[in-house]
């Protein structure tokens, strides 16, 4: 139907501006900067240590220098820490360089492409392939810049949840539309963005109740399609028809009730608008019972290998170890402007998070009170990159490679045992074998056999070798004929350990 003069009409103009006013509000004020880390740190550590007081578990003693880097390493930059940065570290005999480090991952690129692409993988986006590939589709761009510029993550998931192409109907940093709502209708359907929305953004497995009650939380049929009825208007690629009242296709378990916020208060949809930025206000919002609790605990679980409510999707049912400092860490995200650099910044500056793998007495078998720091295997994204930044021969496939591991969403962190094919895949894949140009650098024939051995476990395992690693891996070199090809094994040998494949 033609416009007069180009203008739409009243109710479009009116919807418009609606959604408008709604993005201004999710991007009011930015994150508090200023947020003192030591003293959010302090915070944490008086909870943690009040709950062992408590339970009578004693604490295991803070990790060494070795430990902690190559854990925040791994944590915040998704790789192990280059040769020449943990000589470097090992040696500084200055206070503070820790927390030095700390803030120098989390402004680094390698920072903002970690969690880029753990975000990508949790929402669908396929081109990812781990945190040191290239993040290639434009979604994973767009994060990696969100992530960069440590934009507040209620504006971040408020663009997500609204996505609408072109990209630039809510600004020009809108979200890409490849992120949760795919390019096609079939992958992105009403049930797997209510089910996505409800697990990432509120902490809440939502999809067991969409053919029935939920079994053992508090949400029933009508809880799932109310949220659910909020992407009804959607044809693909993220669009929206405001005159479609229901899904084209009808899902398994379909009931007709209008779009309901979690808990049950019904919304007032717009007659002629998007229905999903009302949704996205409301799961946003700094009083919104979910949110800021599913992003803090998320975190945590990144950092600690559990939630403080664990499994970190079942705020609804599970009960979290601190409740109150689950309660306060919410409390001061949402206050903070949802600064998440803030936020881990805070808790890898913790005693807590610093405290060594290494069990004391009567806490060995402590698994949720952090008494001693959980020890993670490493993802088949992390093995990949550590590998490719110490073996600098031909650079493995990242798909090719990827594909020997098991790809199961929430798979237990502080699981290390691979399975056998992932072992095989690790034994024999290109970065492996080939360390030639590594071993070129490390090893000089006219230095002490010690300190080559001493360098080869710098750069594989971030740790100088024990004296009796050492005596042995020595005494090994000496015996060979060929000592270039002895330091060749015992190479292959670290690669290829258990402790390699764990954080420590």
């Amino acid at each position: 139907m033609q416009r007069l003069a180009g203008f739409p009409p009243l109710q479009t103009v009116a919807a418009l501006l609606a959604w408008v006013l709604v993005a201004t509000a999710a991007c009011a004020a930015p994150p508090d900067s200023n947020a003192d880390p030591v003293e959010l740190a302090a915070v944490i550590d008086r909870a943690i240590d009040a709950k062992l007081t408590s339970a009578k578990v004693p604490a295991s003693p803070a990790a060494d220098d070795a430990e902690f880097l190559r854990r925040v390493y791994l944590d915040l930059a998704g790789t192990i820490p280059p040769y020449e940065t943990v000589a470097a570290f090992l040696d500084d005999k200055t206070a503070g360089k820790r927390a030095k480090l700390i803030d120098e991952l989390l402004t680094s690129p390698a920072y903002a492409r970690q969690m880029a692409a753990l975000w990508a993988a949790r929402l669908g986006d396929n081109v990812s392939n781990g945190p040191q590939t290239d993040l290639k589709s434009a979604f994973g761009k767009w994060l990696e810049d969100a992530f960069a510029a440590n934009r507040r993550w209620d504006e971040v998931v408020f663009e997500i949840l609204t996505a609408t192409p072109p990209a630039g109907a809510v600004g020009k940093k809108s979200a890409p539309t490849d992120s949760f709502f795919s390019h096609d209708s079939k992958s992105a359907t009403v049930e797997k963005v209510t089910d996505k929305t409800a697990r990432y953004f509120l902490g809440v497995q939502l999809g067991c109740a969409q053919c029935h009650d939920h079994p053992y939380a508090p949400i029933t049929r009508a809880d799932y399609w109310g949220v659910a009825a909020f992407f009804a208007r959607m044809t693909g690629k993220a669009t929206e028809d405001p005159k479609q009242k229901e899904p084209r296709e009808k899902p398994d378990g379909y009931m007709a009730v209008p779009a309901t916020f979690l808990g049950g208060a019904v919304a007032v949809l717009p007659a002629d608008g998007p229905a999903r930025p009302v949704l996205a206000k409301w799961v946003t919002a700094p009083d919104n019972p979910y949110f800021a609790r599913a992003a803090v605990n998320r975190t945590w679980a990144h950092f600690f290998g559990r939630g403080l409510v664990n499994p970190v999707d079942d705020l609804t049912t599970g009960k979290a170890t601190h409740p109150e400092l689950l309660k306060e860490l919410a409390r001061r995200f949402a206050a903070g402007g949802f600064d998440q650099k803030a936020l881990v910044r805070a808790v890898c500056n913790s005693r807590a998070y610093q405290r060594s793998s290494r069990v004391a007495p009567r806490n060995a078998g402590d698994t949720e009170l952090y008494s001693h720091a959980a020890v993670r295997g490493l993802t088949p994204q992390q093995l990949l990159a550590a590998r490719q930044a110490i073996a600098s021969g031909p650079r493995a496939n990242a798909g090719e490679f990827l594909k020997g591991f098991d790809p199961t969403p929430g798979r237990d962190p502080t699981s290390s045992q691979l399975a056998i094919p992932e072992t095989l895949r690790l034994l024999n894949a290109p970065a492996t074998a080939d360390g030639t140009a590594t071993l070129k650098k490390l090893i000089a024939a006219a230095r002490p056999v010690e300190a080559n051995v001493e360098a080869l476990y710098l750069c594989v395992l971030s740790r100088r070798p024990t004296a009796g690693e050492a005596k042995t891996a020595a005494g090994y070199v000496r015996k060979k004929t060929d000592a270039q090809a002895a330091y060749a094994d015992l190479f292959w040998a670290l690669l290829t350990s258990a402790e390699f494949q764990v954080n420590h």
